[in-house]
């Protein structure tokens, strides 16, 4: 049975349960599942940024004309214009792509996704989306989910911090301190408590996410 959709996310975490690899229980998976059902969500065909290497377009003739130069929005967008076109081909519903900001200042990596989902022609079978500046600031945006306050002055869009200091306002950090360790939560529980209703009116990045998706599936006929 062909998957019905190909899922291309930062790793692992936003889709899988590390106790239980095999359980499709994270963020992205508990969004796919409330727009396309938990069945879908089974049938899943998942890759990582993290494992697509090089350019997998050495030619541009096989895009749509007219879409512009791929080379000046960089690697992402030539690899969303051939999972776009993958999915696009060998799914029963299309591809959904999800790329963490990564407090990256320096480019426009939602300008990259667009750029490279139209070169492929694949928009209508194509949600897209950017997570600032990462998935576990969409947890943190949920205000039920708290149960310390946020730093103070900052939204959940706006944390960021260094990765080996575990005080500072890097989201994962912000996640244990403020969810994760005063609930005596795991990860997956967190994600189980989150709700995208919730969290969509304090993240513009998640709304936008969730938009696409909902698209996706009312073009697909699953809504």
């Amino acid at each position: 049975m062909s998957p019905w959709l190909l899922v291309v996310v930062d790793g692992p975490s936003e889709v899988r349960d590390a106790e239980e690899p095999d359980v499709a229980r994270g963020v992205v998976t508990k969004i796919l599942g409330h727009s396309f059902g938990e069945e879908c969500v089974r049938h899943l065909s998942v890759r990582y940024w993290r494992h697509l290497k090089g350019s997998p377009l050495r030619k541009e003739s096989s895009l749509r004309k007219g879409q512009g130069d791929l080379r000046m929005h960089g690697r992402h967008a030539r690899h969303a214009a051939w999972l776009a076109s993958l999915g696009n081909a060998t799914t029963a519903f299309g591809t959904v792509i999800l790329l963490d900001n990564d407090h990256d200042q320096r480019s426009d990596r939602r300008e990259a996704l667009r750029a490279g989902v139209a070169a492929a022609g694949a928009e209508a079978r194509t949600a897209f989306g950017l997570a600032r500046e990462m998935v576990e600031a969409w947890l943190l945006a949920d205000p039920e989910l708290l149960a310390r306050p946020l730093p103070r002055g900052k939204r959940c869009e706006d944390l960021w911090g260094s990765k080996d200091d575990r005080s500072s306002n890097y989201p994962k950090h912000v996640l244990h301190r403020c969810v994760l360790e005063p609930r005596g939560w795991t990860f997956p529980r967190a994600v189980e408590a989150w709700s995208q209703g919730r969290a969509r009116e304090h993240s513009a990045s998640l709304d936008d996410f969730l938009s696409q998706v909902e698209r996706l599936a009312q073009t697909q006929y699953v809504l």
